[in-house]
């Protein structure tokens, strides 16, 4: 039964010692010996082709990280990021493209060691991999199933084609995604008959990255998988207009509001909530109501397991609606009586109480322009038990002008950057960081060149993935000869709202 139709990083103080303690970054005073020698080099570097996860040995016995540089030519090679000492792998964190080859250095106080051997980046999807302990993804643990390409084995079918695209946006990861038509009413792509199946455990979550093209918003978006027999296994996301299966039930079950139009978003659906824990899925569907869509890293995620009586809420997503308030919503919890919004401005302080007793799942915060925020909701349930805690997110309380960038119509200028100097002082201040020194402070008369752009990804992706935030694949890692245009200046506003 087919479905329905119409479908350069700097480390962390080497004189304290940083503990994580839950949500809290806890800086003790316990003062390390200072080394007077660089750490001995990392060997046997490999890449292990599975999602972009590389291992090497440890030498040394006295290092503060690994820093990872990488290479267009394998000659000329440019800091990437760097990991913490005692890691040996770095996983899902490489640059959509410029970055053909890998080496890694440990560094200490003294300096850095001599490189590790060179690696090639060529990778790909892993979908059946076991990766050692400790190498997932310590915040969402995803396995791809959709990305670039279909399974092995997918029929495609729909009422429209699979349409592989690589730019404008550029793809949430890889560097393709599914981008749907242009419709009135229903219309979807979807595959079935997968031999290179999908396995959904007890406590999975089904996860899809979508960026709603703002020139052609859908009143509606739905994902639909197929196991066994069956594709009643429906989410959806703004109207009720897809009449598919029973509403308030796992054929048709609603996830909240729409989400924000251009820029992408991850969709998380639990799948004991729409009938798949555990199970095996063959297909899936990609389906909206108008408007157009694309869709990137199809898969599932493994988290805490969901209590169908009492679930964390989901999908929060914060974004800016004016230079004083943050914009928030989440997907509901059934069981909740009211909802619990908690607040982060600086990570050693821990999250604060901002809200409680909510009974609607958004809410408008009241902050301070040009500051930034981590936000997170709890449901609490008519005996005052509180759920887990939802997903994480981040926004700047800095408004963007022209935005969206108009491609080939709105010019990249000084503004532009000095309004994402603003954001990234602002997320820089979570972690108690001073504002950095940027070059040409005024941007008065100033062409917008790479070392801007340069500047304000090395200080913004450091903090980010300390917050747990992981590394960004931004365009043309390498910037040197690259006219900046609009991808670079919309990446970035994607990262800190």
């Amino acid at each position: 039964m087919l479905p329905m139709q119409s479908p350069s990083p700097s480390p962390l103080p080497l004189q304290k010692e940083y503990i994580y303690a839950g949500d809290r970054l806890l800086a003790t005073e316990n003062v390390q010996q200072v080394p007077t020698t660089p750490p001995a080099a990392p060997t046997n570097l490999t890449n292990a082709k599975c999602l972009r996860l590389f291992r090497w040995t440890d030498n040394a016995n006295n290092e503060s990280g690994f820093k990872i540089e990488l290479s267009l030519d394998s000659v000329s090679f440019y800091l990437h990021t760097t990991v913490p000492a005692n890691q040996t792998f770095l996983w899902n964190a490489l640059p959509r493209n410029g970055a053909n080859f890998m080496r890694v250095k440990a560094f200490n106080a003294a300096g850095d060691s001599a490189p590790s051997n060179v690696v090639g980046t060529s990778t790909k999807i892993c979908r059946t991999c076991v990766c050692v302990s400790g190498e997932n993804d310590p915040e969402n643990p995803d396995t791809v199933w959709v990305e670039d390409e279909l399974p092995a084995g997918a029929v495609p079918d729909g009422d429209e084609p699979w349409t592989w695209v690589g730019t404008n946006p550029f793809p949430y990861s890889e560097l393709l995604y599914s981008q749907s038509g242009i419709f009135a009413g229903p219309h979807q792509h979807y595959f079935h008959s997968a031999t290179q199946t999908l396995t959904v455990n007890a406590g999975d979550w089904l996860i899809a990255y979508v960026y709603i093209d703002p020139a052609n918003v859908p009143n509606e978006i739905m994902l639909q998988w197929h196991a066994g027999d069956s594709w009643e296994h429906r989410a959806y996301w703004g109207q009720d207009n897809i009449a598919w299966g029973t509403n308030g039930t796992a054929s048709r079950l609603y996830m909240g509001p729409l989400p924000p139009a251009g820029r992408w978003v991850r969709l998380e659906v639990p799948a004991s909530s729409v009938g798949l824990s555990p199970s095996v899925l063959q297909g899936v569907a990609l389906t909206l109501h108008g408007g157009r869509a694309n869709w990137d890293y199809i898969g599932k995620s493994t988290q805490g397991a969901w209590d169908p009586n009492f679930p964390a809420p989901y999908n929060l997503i914060a974004d800016a609606s004016d230079a004083t308030h943050i914009a928030l919503t989440w997907s509901p919890s059934a069981g909740a009586h009211h909802y619990r919004l908690e607040r982060c401005d600086l990570l050693s302080a821990g999250y604060q109480i901002i809200a409680d007793n909510l009974t609607n799942t958004t809410h408008s915060d009241l902050v301070q322009s040009g500051k930034a925020y981590l936000y997170r909701v709890q449901a609490v349930n008519a005996t005052g038990t509180a759920s887990a805690y939802s997903n994480r997110d981040l926004a700047a309380a800095v408004v963007f002008t022209d935005d969206p960038i108009t491609l080939n119509t709105t010019l990249v200028k000084g503004e532009h950057v000095l309004q994402l100097r603003q954001a990234v002082t602002g997320v820089r201040g979570i972690l108690g960081l001073g504002p950095p020194a940027w070059a040409d402070s005024s941007l008065s008369n100033v062409t917008v060149q790479a070392l801007h752009i340069d500047q304000l990804r090395t200080n913004l992706e450091p903090p980010l993935i300390t917050l747990g935030l992981s590394g960004y694949q931004y365009t043309d890692t390498s910037l040197l000869g690259i006219l900046i245009k609009k991808v670079h200046i919309e990446e970035l506003r994607q990262r800190v709202r």
